[in-house]
Formats: C-alpha cells, structure tokens, sequence
C-alpha cells in the first residue's frame, strides 16, 4: 500500500503471471452508428475498426443503458442509473438532484 501512496507502480497479477502496470487508458465513445458500420469488414475507419482493436481491447457486448447521450455518459464514468431528467437529456435545465444509496 505504501508503493501506491507514494506513486511507485505496482505490477498486476492475473493467472498467476506478472503483469507490468497499466501506462494509459483510453475509452472511445462513438455514438449514432452501428457496430457493424464502425468495426465491420466494409468500415470507412480501417484504423479505428481493425487497427486499434488489434493493439488493445474492444468490449463487444457494451451496451447503452438509456436511448440518449447524457444518461450513458453520467453512468459511464459514475455507476449512476439514469433519473427521469437524465433519461431525457435534461430537456430544461434545473438544479441538479442527486440520488443517495
């Protein structure tokens, strides 16, 4: 615990192997596409559909939890399920109501 405190990077151990520290994480959002249209054989994106996904990681069974952006963004990056204002992109702007576990 002390190495992370200070910064010092911790290597990870899965199946019983060394893994060397994660450097950099990246996460892709595309939106308004199909999957088929971004990582499929006829992609007008060769880099991004076959290129990157060779280099790191493609999550193929991630799925929206709602039909509009700002619940899948407020989700993505706090667990958070979508109220009835996220639901709907927050229409009207009003205080911002936080829901307690």
């Amino acid at each position: 615990m002390a190495g992370l405190l200070a910064g010092a990077p911790t290597p990870s151990r899965a199946a019983g192997r060394d893994l060397p520290p994660v450097g950099h994480v990246f996460v892709l959002l595309l939106e308004n596409e199909s999957y088929g249209t971004t990582f499929g054989e006829g992609s007008a994106a060769p880099y991004l559909g076959r290129t990157l996904p060779s280099q790191g990681a493609l999550l193929r069974q991630y799925y929206a939890i709602g039909h509009s952006s700002l619940d899948n963004y407020i989700a993505l990056v706090s667990g958070q399920a979508p109220n009835r204002q996220t639901q709907l992109d927050c229409g009207i702007f009003s205080g911002c109501q936080l829901t307690q576990p």
